[in-house]
């Protein structure tokens, strides 16, 4: 109790003197493997760092009609006791996985799998019109996000991918179980935890990092099997070239979340 009460106020403290940098990930696993070098990478100065999981993307409940308002939900269930509201807020930051969402449904093949396995160009599974339809509902979704300039109304708001999954980005390995997730994932962040120049270069500097903008990261990984082989533009939050080159096309866009 006297640890949460810390927590709380620690928070309350920081909140009033920083802006909100906010990142949603999709697992407990993801966000274990991220947070500490992203909190040193950024000036703690004038940013507050907070990462949440949930796959939101996935939730059989989100569709591309309520998908922004989940968001908002996300972040207003994460700060319920601080009394947050937008212009306490730098930016709202999404890292989601492909899944191979964006693959021709030809490529989603029938095997006596135990769960969904992702290969280089097909998805094996034994339920493949369970799968064709997710892939379906979650490409419509991501195409919404990556078009969306601002959440909660005004909170900037920017999503980058990680194709297959972050597993596969971070570990070469799309098909962990959950305790491999877990102990992949504590060993990479002690690995860049006091390296933050090696934890950017990791993402800036491989052969799965896509050093284009914002727009074209994003029709790259669309096309063909791209959303199943190992790639990411993570990368992209990390450099000047993503908000320079980011020319979201603002007209089409629905800012009301």
């Amino acid at each position: 109790m006297v640890l949460l009460l810390w927590h709380f106020v620690r928070l309350v403290i920081q909140l009033s003197r920083k802006k909100i940098l906010f990142f949603i990930v999709e697992g407990a696993a993801d966000s274990a493997a991220i947070y500490n070098a992203l909190e040193k990478i950024f000036d703690l100065n004038q940013v507050s760092v907070h990462v949440a999981d949930g796959d939101i993307t996935s939730d059989n409940s989100t569709t591309p009609q309520n998908i922004k308002k989940k968001i908002v939900e996300q972040i207003k269930n994460y700060f319920s006791s601080s009394g947050v509201k937008p212009s306490d807020f730098f930016e709202v930051v999404q890292l989601v996985d492909t899944d191979g969402v964006f693959i021709d449904d030809s490529k989603v093949v029938f095997d006596e799998v135990d769960k969904v396995y992702y290969g280089s160009d097909t998805i094996k599974c034994k339920n493949v019109q369970d799968i064709i339809e997710r892939n379906k509902e979650k490409a419509a979704i991501l195409n919404i996000l990556i078009k969306l300039p601002y959440v909660w109304k005004t909170i900037p708001y920017s999503v980058y991918f990680f194709s297959s999954n972050m597993d596969h980005v971070l570990h070469d390995n799309s098909n962990l179980n959950d305790n491999e997730k877990v102990d992949k994932a504590i060993n990479f962040a002690k690995k860049y935890e006091n390296d933050t120049d090696g934890f950017i270069q990791f993402f800036s500097e491989g052969n799965y990092s896509i050093n284009s903008n914002y727009n074209e990261s994003w029709e790259f990984i669309k096309a063909d099997s791209n959303s199943l082989k190992r790639f990411t533009n993570f990368n992209l939050l990390f450099s000047d070239k993503s908000k320079n080159n980011t020319n979201k096309n603002m007209s089409n866009k629905n800012t009301s979340a």
